[in-house]
Formats: C-alpha cells, structure tokens, sequence
C-alpha cells in the first residue's frame, strides 16, 4: 500500500502510563507535517493503563498505529518489530520517557535530504533530578564517513536523537541485540554508523530531551552489579569493529564509554567481573578477538 509517509517514529513501551502521553504529545506538536509521519507504538506486554491512554491520544488520528510485541519480550525485540512495520523510508527512536524537541523531525529530515546521508545525528538536553543539563559540544555541523568512527561517536550511544535511512540499516541487517536487556544500543549505533556511508553530525542542535529518572539505567545497575552484560555487549561492539577492520579504534571506544558512564559503578563490582574488564581490555588493544564469556 503506498503512503505518503517519509518518517516513521518507533516507541517502544512497557507499563508507561505515567509518561506516555508526553512522549507522544511532543511527536504530534512537531512542526514537520503529520500527513508524513508515521507513529508506531509497540508496547511490549504493560499490565498498567498504557494501552488505553495510547488509543486515547491515538484517536482521530490516522498516522498512527498501536500493537503488541509479538515477536518476543523486551525493548531491543520491539525496536526490531518496529522497524520492520515501519512504512516510510527514514525511522527514528523514541523512548516512551522521553520526548522530542519541536523541530527536530523537520531539521533531521530537511538535513538528511539535502546532504544526501544514512543518518543524521543530534545532541540531547538531560534533565536529571529536575536540573537541566545541555551537553557542550564544540565540534562543527559535519559530515562523516565510516572512516572517522572516532568522530562520530557522540557523548550517548543511544538509538533516538537521530535519523536513520531505514534501507540501509535493513540490507545491512542492522538491528538491536535481543539476548541483552541493557546497554542493547551500544552495539547497534555503532554498527549503524560503520555501515552508514556518510553521517551527518548537528552537535549544536538539541532534537531530544533525555529525563533521567532515580529507578532508570544506572540506579538498576548498581543495585544488579549487572557487569557481565556489559561485558557482552563491549565484546559484541568490538567484534563488530574488528570485521570493519578498525581494531585500532577499539580502545578509544570502549574506554570513552566506560569512563564517562560507568567507571563509578564498577568500584563496586565482584572482583572477577574487574578482572575480567582489565583482561578483555588488554586484548582489545592488541585488537584481539576473544572470548570471555565461555
């Protein structure tokens, strides 16, 4: 069936009666026309009041769908989902938490367009505790290319705050880890960009807001000391590295996302977790493969 749709924006939900509606009122207050955006939510198995709150925003509106995850458990899985329902020829991702800045679909998609890229990737504003953080970043409006992966490795490795030509994820069979349930967009933003021709950085425009929450990622982790995940999924990134033949850009990667994000958190993790780090990392420098995991 043909649409006139050029953006489909994918919202993966569990239980998110609290801030659903938010999410998705700032998807219909963007400035791009609606005619051509396609909203899918795919909520994956709520027991709270999100699917009535979701048809109720969705009602009288024809751009949207809503439908379960059927195709297995967990944000990674509806993600895949979402894509492959996907109608319009660009996609991006949205976190049912979060919410996306007015423009930022009209900006990413006239940008995408015009430069003739595979992905278009914005800064975020970070609201932690009710302080309003804007990342600095002093690099210029740019286009990159596979090559200068170092560059294009922004201060978040997550899936929204971007756009996405949607064929070239699919023919390269880009898509997100289902067998982990945390750091699952590590991996795929980084295959993402590797396999994208050109990307095209706008560091001074913000197109997300990103609400960090006391029960989100990091409260989680440290009550888990769930490292090992992380351990698989560095390795996931950096086997991914290695067949592109850029081991030599593993180190700088891996290293920025651990210190940056997680160093603190591993003073308190089990001593053969650190070990384990220490080791896989002095591989990496040799841009070794190995296997930690067995």
């Amino acid at each position: 069936m043909e649409t006139n749709y050029q953006i489909s924006v994918i919202i993966p939900v569990y239980n998110g009666e609290k801030y659903i509606e938010n999410a998705l009122n700032s998807v219909f207050q963007q400035t791009f026309p609606s005619a051509k955006t396609e909203i899918i939510v795919i909520d994956d198995g709520s027991n709270d009041k999100t699917k009535e709150i979701v048809k109720k925003c969705f009602k009288n509106r024809n751009n949207t769908k809503y439908t379960t995850n059927k195709r297995g458990k967990g944000v990674s899985s509806a993600r895949n989902y979402g894509m492959l329902l996907a109608k319009a020829p660009y996609i991006c991702f949205l976190d049912a938490d979060d919410e996306m800045t007015p423009r930022f679909l009209e900006i990413t998609y006239n940008e995408i367009i015009k430069n003739k890229v595979d992905i278009v990737r914005t800064s975020v504003v970070i609201e932690e505790n009710g302080k309003i953080i804007v990342p600095k970043d002093p690099r210029p409006k740019q286009i990159y290319t596979n090559k200068d992966i170092t560059q294009l490795v922004l201060s978040h490795l997550e899936p929204w705050g971007a756009l996405y030509r949607k064929n070239m994820l699919i023919k390269n069979n880009v898509f997100f880890n289902e067998k982990v349930c945390i750091f699952e967009s590590f991996s795929f933003s980084i295959n993402a960009l590797l396999n994208a021709k050109k990307t095209l950085l706008l560091p001074k425009f913000a197109g997300t807001f990103w609400y960090i929450k006391p029960t989100g990622l990091h409260t989680t982790l440290t009550q888990r000391k769930d490292y090992d995940t992380l351990l698989k999924v560095l390795k996931d990134m950096i086997h991914v590295l290695i067949e592109h033949h850029q081991p030599k850009i593993c180190i700088d990667i891996v290293l920025d996302i651990i210190m940056n994000g997680y160093a603190g958190q591993m003073v308190t993790s089990p001593v053969d977790t650190r070990e384990k780090m220490k080791f896989f990392m002095a591989k990496v420098t040799c841009g070794e493969k190995v296997d930690l995991l067995r």
